[in-house]
């Protein structure tokens, strides 16, 4: 899912098709309930034609960004505080499988919880723009690459972000209808050892892709967010 499986695509790709697969998982297996309100008290509108709503409001949407956990690595965010707790360690990798037994002993774990805290924002159409009308909207999640990624990694502003991010980020998804769902894979860190607890565990199936799948599915559970649980992609670069 990160670096090994990238390699040698130029920067953005669209993810495989079994990873792509997983998501429809998200149909038949629950997921933890989750309290997500900070994260929702944090949305704000934004506009993605050029980053600023003070000459108007052009390619509306919104962003929840409730800033970066203090903690991070296998330093505990107790209460995942500015996080989403997600299983510290799962039972197995086949669905979408409940938290283990032992994760509580995993290294970064809440050790009354079992569980990590990811640092999460998520990216929002505007509901005028893109009324529902019944539906929901599509999903896509953009995850970041080794090894100084973080949730920022395919953020922008604006839909003409320079390099890599023009015309492929989360305001330019976000812009035309698509929920965006950004975040630190657990165990990435800044300069200030601040982001997403627990141990990075590259590509692997039993915490990375369980992880994605969490998350997705906290994300479609959540009324708040209209993501239909059927219309989930990832994509992403390293």
């Amino acid at each position: 899912m990160r670096e090994c499986e990238q390699r040698g695509h130029g920067g953005r790709i669209a993810l495989g098709a079994v990873l792509a697969a997983l998501a429809l998982t998200l149909l038949a297996a629950g997921t933890a309930s989750a309290d997500l309100a900070s994260l929702k008290a944090a949305c704000q509108t934004r506009d993605a034609a050029d980053g600023t709503v003070a000459n108007g409001n052009q390619l509306p949407y919104q962003f929840c960004d409730d800033g970066v956990p203090d903690q991070g690595g296998v330093t505990p965010n107790v209460g995942a505080v500015k996080a989403v707790a997600v299983p510290a360690k799962y039972d197995g990798h086949l669905g979408l499988p409940a938290q283990a037994a032992d994760a509580a002993t995993q290294p970064g774990a809440d050790p009354a919880t079992g569980k990590i805290a990811l640092d999460v924002d998520v990216s929002l159409p505007d509901t005028t723009a893109y009324p529902l009308a019944g539906g929901k909207y599509p999903v896509v999640v953009m995850m970041h690459g080794c090894c100084s990624g973080s949730k920022t990694s395919w953020e922008g502003n604006r839909i003409d972000e320079p390099g890599e991010k023009w015309h492929y980020n989360s305001a330019w998804f976000a812009a035309r209808g698509y929920v965006v769902l950004t975040y630190s894979a657990r165990g990435f860190v800044n300069a200030s050892n601040r982001g997403s607890t627990g141990q990075t565990q590259l590509d692997d199936r039993r915490f990375e892709i369980n992880d994605y799948q969490y998350l997705a599915g906290l994300v479609a559970d959540d009324a708040f967010f209209n993501a239909d649980p059927a219309k989930v992609v990832p994509t992403g670069g390293s």
